[in-house]
């Protein structure tokens, strides 16, 4: 497969996990749970972050560069925006004294391979592979911060039909 059809395959499913996250959201009105805001800034950091990442590496191949320039150039990018989103969660956890649920330990453990996996491709390997993992890696924290809001969304429905009988 080539590279650019892997990436546009992984643009499409992006786009319809914001989507259907867009819905979810909706329909399962404004909530002030803090759980709840993390996860929809999770889903929609990890939706932008793939389609940016796409994006760029289609304009670049447009303009005729090297691919292993384009993939040093879509990895430094990732570690530019995901490092970010590392240091602001992590000084705001140790601000507020907050302790993350496992599944958010679990996710930051995988953004810091994400994020060693993209130093090394801008470093030394300059190939496609490293940067379709950051893709898919970001789809799948997607999914997960979706599922949370699905769930949650019942929760809170299910409470709210509690409290009013």
């Amino acid at each position: 497969m080539e590279p650019f059809d892997a990436l546009s395959l992984c643009a499409e499913v992006t786009i319809a996990i914001l989507g259907f996250s867009g819905i979810v959201v909706i329909f399962g009105g404004y909530s002030d749970d803090p759980v709840r805001r993390s996860l929809f800034h999770t889903l929609f950091r990890g939706t932008l972050i793939p389609l940016a990442i796409i994006a760029i590496a289609s304009v670049l191949d447009a303009a005729a560069l090297e691919r292993s320039l384009i993939w040093r150039i879509c990895s430094a990018l990732h570690i530019t925006a995901l490092g970010t989103i590392l240091f602001v969660n992590t000084r705001l956890a140790l601000r507020q004294g907050y302790t993350p649920f496992l599944g958010q330990r679990l996710t930051t453990i995988g953004a810091f391979s994400v994020l060693g996996l993209s130093i090394w491709n801008v470093v030394s390997h300059h190939s496609f592979w490293p940067v379709l993992t950051v893709v898919w890696w970001a789809i799948a924290v997607s999914l997960f911060a979706f599922v949370g809001l699905i769930f949650s969304t019942d929760a809170d429905q299910s409470n709210a039909t509690a409290d009013s009988a």
